[in-house]
């Protein structure tokens, strides 16, 4: 999906890039937020989707790397979630 904006964008990008900081920011609007960090972490498993679904016969196909890579966001979350703190300070 992600490359339907960008096509000219690089193939790595999107994965050692863009999703580890989206999902390093869900961890930490999920603790600022104080969100559960299941949810946070059930959104960054969902992350790879957006280089991965091009098309059904593609996401079928790379199910695997979906899994890998959802499960590696996920810890980013969870890791970024328990080194933020609980509250800002004004």
């Amino acid at each position: 999906m992600l490359y339907w904006l960008f096509e000219r964008m690089d193939v790595f990008l999107p994965v050692f890039v863009i999703c580890p900081l989206l999902a390093a920011l869900i961890g930490v609007f999920c603790r600022l937020l104080r969100v559960h960090i299941a949810v946070g972490s059930g959104i960054a498993l969902l992350l790879p989707l957006l280089f991965i679904a091009n098309d059904l016969p593609t996401m079928m196909m790379n199910l695997d790397a979906w899994a890998m890579y959802g499960a590696i966001y996920g810890l980013i979350a969870f890791a970024v979630y328990k080194v933020s703190p609980k509250r800002v300070k004004p």
